[in-house]
Parts: structure tokens; sequence; C-alpha cells
């Protein structure tokens, strides 16, 4: 538990860093590029792991995590060499044979995805092959990062992105003050930095900064058998979820324009933020659900999904509930849009990141379990389903709002089986949650009645006004989800955890 907090505490700071990071590139990127450019960078990362070429990882990183950490659990380091390279050299053929088919259709991927783009056609060509020739070296980058979370290495990972999204936020703001550059320059630079920070994991392991992550070229493929399996169910579960993230940007850039893709992603960019809050505790939960496994610690696991899923859901609750109240201010303060369309869509697609919160430990931690890999990867296959015969059959009508619409609808029609099944794996109380929801939605209901009355007495007309009331109203909100929503047992555990914990996470 004390390392589980650790690496939550490095997760916890890099999201909040991360964060911000990234709002901030959003304001430069649609200030500097117009929701075109905008739209044009978001389908050019799409071809890369951080897209949906991120379906060609295949499960590797999320498996090397769970052998690298079991191998630790139990003494077997020379476990920890095999796999890792295996993992590595699998990595890097499918990016060679992915980045050999993207070379030889550039041409058609251009005409079908990019067709709306003013950029000239070279360029985006251009930016087809440089994405295609990095697949080798970010795959296996992927593999290696997968292994340093594996061995707990989180402040190093949660470093490199930190520093992964600075430089890009600079390199960009210098090409739009200092250069005359494109949309098509800026989605070059997102992938030269994330060629060098693979590079940088591959340096690591090769020249001994690894830590106990290395390359071991004895027996490598012995036992591989169980670990593909095993791949291939977290590849499953990943690509359900990898077409609920950006299947609707590749529909909607194949049969629409890039300036729908801009707009789709404005609105689902906070949200998508929101649902990384899920994600900043997720990676520390792998390692920590197969040691949990492999010492048969049932008792941890148990406390970990019904505290954590509470305390995660709390605070998703009350960052979604705050911005969905000034959801139009926010829009009008960040990117210098005024649209009450936007405005209303952004708040129906924050309903989606606190839907994910409630199963997000559940999730993850059962990834870890063969036995209960398969049927996660099943509820993920109905999500992403019924999602898109939603989105599709109310597209004519609604175009890009359906697949917000959509996502909402889709996650929470399946949140009952998720919790099901975690009741059968863990034994988790049901009651507590439930009790929690209907406390929090009154809270949430008397925030915005008293955020009616704020602004009617003092309305937002600066930056300082809308941070100020959104802090207040958030601040109330937490306190009231904290103290009315959080079973009373709960929140004395949650202040001696912390108590007891605040000084080693400070040092």
């Amino acid at each position: 538990m004390g390392s589980l907090a650790r690496n939550t505490y490095y997760n916890i700071s890099a999201f909040g860093l991360n964060t911000i990071l990234s709002l901030v590139a959003v304001t430069v990127l649609v200030r500097g590029y117009g929701l075109d450019g905008y739209g044009l960078i978001i389908l050019a990362r799409l071809l890369l792991p951080s897209g949906v070429l991120g379906l060609l990882e295949a499960g590797l990183p999320e498996v090397t995590t769970r052998a690298v950490a079991a191998a630790r659990a139990t003494g077997d380091l020379t476990q920890i060499a095999r796999r890792v390279l295996a993992a590595s050299l699998m990595a890097a053929a499918i990016g060679a044979v992915a980045a050999a088919v993207l070379w030889l259709f550039a041409g058609g991927i251009v005409d079908l995805i990019f067709h709306s783009a003013n950029a000239g056609r070279p360029a985006l060509e251009q930016l087809v092959l440089v994405s295609a020739l990095s697949l080798p070296l970010q795959l296996t980058g992927s593999v290696l990062r997968g292994a340093f979370e594996g061995s707990e290495r989180f402040a190093l990972v949660r470093s490199v992105e930190v520093l992964g999204n600075l430089s890009y936020l600079a390199v960009v703001a210098v090409m739009l003050v200092a250069y005359d550059t494109t949309s098509v320059d800026a989605a070059l630079a997102y992938v030269w930095i994330w060629n060098v920070r693979s590079a940088l994991y591959v340096g690591l392991v090769l020249f001994g900064g690894g830590s106990g992550v290395s390359f071991g070229a004895r027996d490598i493929w012995s036992g591989n058998a169980a670990f593909l399996a095993h791949a291939f169910q977290l590849f499953s579960g990943k690509f359900f979820s990898m077409l609920l993230n950006f299947g609707p940007s590749i529909v909607l850039g194949i049969f629409s324009t890039v300036a729908t893709v801009g707009s789709y992603e404005i609105v689902m960019r906070i949200p998508k933020v929101l649902k990384t809050v899920s994600g900043m505790f997720n990676g520390a939960l792998l390692p920590f659900a197969a040691r949990a496994d492999a010492l048969g610690d049932r008792a941890s696991a148990r406390r970990v999904v019904e505290e954590g899923t509470t305390l995660v859901v709390g605070l998703v609750a009350m960052l979604s509930v705050t911005i969905m109240i000034f959801s139009a201010d926010v829009l009008r303060y960040w990117i210098g849009i005024t649209d009450a369309e936007l405005s209303l869509y952004l708040r129906v697609a924050l309903v989606w990141p606190i839907l994910v919160a409630t199963i997000g430990i559940g999730s993850t931690m059962l990834m870890s379990r063969r036995s209960a890999a398969g049927a996660i990867n099943r509820l993920s296959m109905l999500t992403t389903v019924g999602y898109f015969m939603l989105a599709i059959g109310l597209y004519p009508w609604l175009t890009w709002r359906a697949f917000v619409v959509a996502l909402v609808v889709s996650q929470a029609l399946t949140i009952p089986a998720y919790w099901r099944l975690q009741v059968r794996e863990y034994e988790v109380n049901l009651a507590m949650w439930s009790a929690f929801a209907a406390r929090f939605l009154l809270v949430a209901v008397f925030a915005f009645l008293l955020s009616l009355g704020i602004r009617s007495i003092a309305p937002v007309d600066g930056v300082l006004v809308l941070v100020a009331q959104a802090a207040f109203v958030a601040l109330l909100i937490g306190a009231g989800i904290y103290y009315l929503a959080v079973p009373p047992d709960l929140r004395r555990a949650n202040e001696e955890f912390l108590k007891r914990s605040l000084g080693r996470l400070r040092s």
C-alpha cells in the first residue's frame, strides 16, 4: 500500500502539470492555426501510438508492466530481462510492418482523411511518411515505458511525459512567434518529440540506467505463449477503448471537414482530460494488482477498489460539475469562442468522465487477472458497438453532436454490468456506492442553485472572476461530497492513511 500511495502521488503530480500544459497547448494551437489547423493536428496524431495506431501496441506495454511487477514480487529478475527483450522485438517488428503499409498507402491516407485540409499535398504526404518511419521506435518506447512502470519507476516515466509536453508547447510557441509555420509543421514537431521520448527509454535500458529493467538474450521466447495470450486480452480491451476515443475523429475526418473534427475535439478535450484522472491512478494500479494477485492479498485489493473508486469519483465529479456550471465562460476565456451549442454539448460530454470513474479502478485491476479480462473485454465490446450504432442512428439529425450523446448513453447503459462483475470478483459493497451517488446528486443541485445566485450578483466579466467563482464552487462541491457523501468509516480511514503517508510522500 505504501508503494501504491507513492506511485499515485507521482501520477497525480504529473497529471496536474500535464493537464495545464495540454489545455494551454489547445489554446495556443486554436488561436494560432484556427479550428481547421487544430483539426489537422488532431488527425495527424491519430497516426502515432498516442492515437488510434496505439492499437499496434497489441497490449504489449500493459502485459510487460504486469510481467515485470509479478517478477519483482517473486524475485525472479531473469524473467524481467527475457520478457522486456521479447516484447521490444515484437513491438519493433509490428512497427516496421505498419511503417511499410503506411509508406505504400500514404497518398490514399491523405485523400481519405486529410482531403479537406488547406495544406499542400506534398506536406501532408511528408507528415504521413515521417509518422510511419517513427512507428518502430515509438512502439518499442511504449513497451519500455510499461517495463519501467512495472518496476515502479513512476517518477522517471511521469517526468519524461511532463518534459515532453512542456517541450512541445515551447516549440509550438516559438514556431508561431518567430517563424512562418503551418499546422503541418506543428504536427511534425509532435512526432519528433515523441521520437525523442522513445529514444530516451531505449537509451536508459541500453546504457545501464534501467535499474532492474534490462535486455536478456537467453530463452527470451520461453513461456511466451501465455504472455501473448494475456497481451491479446489486454489488446482487446484497449481496442474498444481506442475506438471510443479516436473513432469519431476518423469518421468525421473522412465524411466531414477538419474544422468539424476541431469542433468535436474542443468539446471532448476537457472530458478526456478528466477521464485521465482515473488513468493517473490506473498506471499505479496495474503493478499493485499483479503483486496482490501473485501474493493472494484479496483484502488489500478489495479495499483499493472500494475506497479508491469512491474518492476518484468524488474528485472527477467535483471538477466535472464545476466546469458544467461555468461551461460557457470556460470556452470564452480558454479558446476565445462564444458558442451556446458548444457550451451545451460540453455539459453533456462532462457526464462521461464521471461514469467512467465509477468503473475505472476496478476494471483496471481486473485486467491483471486473465480470468476476468475476457469479461471486461466483452463489456467493452458491448459499449463500443452500442456507441457506434447509436451515433450512426443519430448522425443525420445531430452530425458530430451524435458522437457526444451516444458516448454518454452507451456508457451509462453498461455501467451496471461492470458493477456486477466487480461484486463477483472483489465482493465490493454496492450499497455504499449507491448511497454515495444519491448524496452527490443533492450536493450538485445545491451547488448549481448557489452558483446562479452568485452570478446574478457578480457576473463573470474576466478571467480572475471566473477562477474565483469556479474555485469557490469547486471547494463547496468537494466539501459537500467529502463530508456528506463519503461514508464516515471511509473518511476516517482516509484521514489516518494521509497522516501516516504525508511525511513519506513529502520526502
